[in-house]
């Protein structure tokens, strides 16, 4: 829907700047092929949640040790994940690896030079949004930004984001699509700003979490226009990860009402920390969500599948 047009824009309104890449990274900026395991894991949802269960299964791939970590995940409509990881790896994978063994591809992102990011230091995406036209925006933390990439995963250029004080790992945690095309940002204390390639970001009046609670992700549902918020807590069985949803014209007021759809914990077999969220509206009119966990390269990441009436 916008292209190139749009990315120019971004170029000249963008309220950040890119870091210089890592030129000694030895992770290459090429795509590598890789083929990914499901396992079914037990889970199941509470009897009053809204959505019900689809599925849950651990990913693991003997061809490539970067399927962790990961930070968000989107589909594309065309039966395509995506996904991002803390260390700068953007991962592309069939909806159909929930079923069976699947091939899928990552590369390292790059920064403006066209070389790959230096992982942490540069690479800490956390939220991730796929356009319309295929293009797709990034967020990272630690030199907070949001950037835009084309659908390929070659750089384009940074991409207006909020520029209020955040701490280093506390900053752009999620990033999601708006009806109208542009994007909401969202820092992990709840904050959230309202972006576009035509305008810069403007803060919410609405706060999406509060003390003890921290927004993980967003994602837009395409058949209401509601926002869908994930939010974390700690618990000392595990997380508890939980999906809200809000309608975007009670963003305006500072405590909106919202929904809750579903609860993610070590009573429904996952307190895993949940940090990713994505949304597509199936052929019968359902809305498919969804979820993977950030496993700090130390547990399993986990893919959950659910559907909402």
């Amino acid at each position: 829907m916008r292209a190139l047009g749009g990315a120019l824009i971004a170029l000249v309104l963008a309220g950040c700047s890119e870091p210089a890449p890592d030129a000694s990274a030895a992770v290459t900026a090429d795509w590598q092929a890789f083929e990914a395991t499901p396992t079914t894991v037990p889970a199941r949802l509470a009897p009053d949640a809204r959505a019900t269960l689809a599925g849950a299964w651990s990913l693991a791939s003997a061809d490539t040790d970067r399927l962790h970590d990961i930070s968000d995940i989107k589909a594309d409509g065309y039966g395509r994940l995506f996904l991002v990881s803390d260390v700068g790896d953007l991962i592309e994978l069939p909806e159909a690896v929930a079923e069976r063994r699947s091939a899928g591809r990552l590369r390292r992102l790059t920064g403006r030079m066209g070389l790959p990011l230096a992982e942490k230091e540069t690479g800490d995406a956390e939220g991730l949004v796929v356009l319309p036209d295929g293009q797709v925006l990034v967020s990272f933390e630690r030199r907070h930004r949001i950037t835009l990439y084309s659908g390929q995963g070659v750089y384009v250029g940074p991409a207006n984001a909020p520029t209020g004080r955040m701490k280093p790992n506390r900053g752009i945690e999620a990033i999601a699509e708006t009806p109208d095309g542009g994007w909401w940002a969202a820092a992990e204390d709840g904050r959230l700003w309202r972006c576009g390639f035509g305008e810069r970001c403007r803060r919410e009046k609405a706060r999406l979490a509060g003390p003890g609670v921290a927004v993980t992700g967003m994602a837009l549902d395409p058949r209401t226009g509601r926002l869908l918020v994930l939010r974390r807590e700690m618990r000392p069985k595990g997380f508890v990860s939980s999906i809200w949803a809000v309608d975007p014209v009670r963003l305006v007021e500072r405590d909106p009402p919202m929904a809750e759809v579903a609860r993610l914990d070590a009573a429904a077999g996952l307190p895993d920390n949940f940090e990713g969220i994505g949304a597509r509206r199936l052929a019968d009119g359902r809305l498919r969500l969804w979820l993977v966990s950030d496993d700090g390269f130390n547990s399993r990441t986990v893919l959950v599948a659910l559907d909402l009436s």
